[in-house]
């Protein structure tokens, strides 16, 4: 019995493997510290701090207002146009402009959650470099953060991500 137990328990953590490295992954999955993308996307994936600080990093300083004083972040990480490419939109390309009907919802473990268009982030619309960080203040984060450059105020500033949506509009 105890070797059925373990053997098991292996197979349950090579399974978590790829997962903590931001490969594809299985929906649940997920580990402490994880995100996990999913939604209108052809590949699901499940990234780690340490999967995602693998990929290419930009650092940028944002200011906003927050709890009633004006706050800096200089955060280091990957840019979320770059990881939903990675996943490859569900875009219909015999439809004109199909992407601005697409919303990227954010959510994290204490249940806040906010949301972007795809316009914010496209290059031929807003072209936004909103950060999924890995890195806030010279500080390595425990779950992936989000930052959003040029709001005034804090409100799309999320910390401790668990999931990222990718939804598709009035479909």
């Amino acid at each position: 019995m105890r070797t059925k137990t373990a053997a098991w328990i292996v197979i349950g953590a090579l399974g978590l493997l790829p997962a903590g490295c931001g490969g594809k992954s299985r929906a649940g999955a997920a580990t402490a510290g994880d995100v996990r993308l999913s939604g209108a996307i052809a590949e699901p994936r499940t990234w780690s701090v340490a999967g995602l600080a693998t990929l290419p990093q930009q650092t940028q300083e944002v200011s906003f207002l927050g709890e009633g004083m004006q706050k800096s972040i200089k955060g280091t990480g990957v840019p979320l146009l770059d990881l939903l490419q990675k996943a490859r939109p569900k875009f219909d390309p015999k439809k004109k402009r199909d992407a601005l009907r697409f919303a990227v919802l954010v959510h994290a473990t204490d249940g806040y959650a906010t949301a972007i268009s795809w316009g914010e982030i496209d290059p031929d619309f807003a072209d936004k470099p909103i950060l999924v960080t890995v890195e806030e203040n010279g500080k390595r984060l425990e779950r992936p953060g989000l930052i959003v450059p040029g709001d005034k105020h804090g409100g799309r500033h999320v910390y401790d991500m668990d999931k990222i949506t990718v939804e598709a509009l009035g479909s």
